[in-house]
């Protein structure tokens, strides 16, 4: 991450909510609580998204399910081209995506978060 001045006087605004030039410890809690209640939103989203690709409930992503996801969309996505990104993604070779290790790889890798 490399913001811009522009960017961090934009952040330092928002930190500073009372404008006195510093950051009090109650003003960083209350970023700190902003933050970590859009990470719970956003792990919520990704167990939603998880479980609607494991279409079986066995707790881990096949093959099958991830090329269903894939060409949900887009059926110009090749099968090589799908069993190549899955093996990627599967780099223990068990043949799952499963949630804790996998799965948040292949949001980043996607969404680019």
């Amino acid at each position: 991450m490399n913001p811009t001045s522009k960017e961090v006087d934009a952040w330092w605004k928002v930190a500073d909510a009372n404008g006195d030039g510093f950051i009090s410890f109650e003003e960083y809690m209350d970023i700190m609580k902003a933050n970590y209640e859009t990470i719970d939103i956003e792990k919520e989203r990704m167990k939603t998204a998880f479980a609607l690709l494991d279409k079986n409930g066995d707790g881990s992503i096949s093959l099958d399910e991830f090329r269903a996801a894939m060409t949900f969309r887009n059926n110009d996505v090749s099968n090589e081209d799908i069993e190549e990104f899955f093996r990627e993604i599967d780099a223990d070779g068990d043949g799952t995506i499963d949630y804790n290790g996998k799965f948040i790889f292949l949001k980043n890798v996607i969404f680019h978060i």
